[in-house]
């Protein structure tokens, strides 16, 4: 039997406060966004090497950097639509730990 702790996240020593906070920004971004609905679904680039995951899902592009030591900018991906993009999250900001 699996149970989720929520008590976790309100303990300030432990990453769990951490990892809820980026739960949050998902469900808000979702909200905002309807992506978990969207049709469109499309893992455009996976990196073994960086350890980074690329995907669109509905209008959005996510770009997951997995490495424990390297943070990346101006990694280039190719995307479904053409135009200028702009980050709504990035789990950089210092609330995401």
């Amino acid at each position: 039997k699996c149970r989720r702790r929520w008590d976790l996240a309100d303990a300030e020593f432990l990453k769990y406060r951490c990892m809820n906070a980026y739960d949050r920004a998902m469900i808000h971004l979702d909200k905002a966004f309807g992506y978990l609905s969207a049709p469109h679904t499309y893992v455009s680039r996976k990196e073994e090497g960086d350890k980074v995951v690329v995907l669109e899902r509905g209008d959005l592009v996510f770009v997951f950097n997995f490495h424990p030591t390297n943070s990346y900018t101006d990694y280039r991906v190719g995307c479904n639509k053409e135009g200028q993009y702009k980050v709504v999250l990035s789990s950089d900001e210092e609330v995401f730990g």
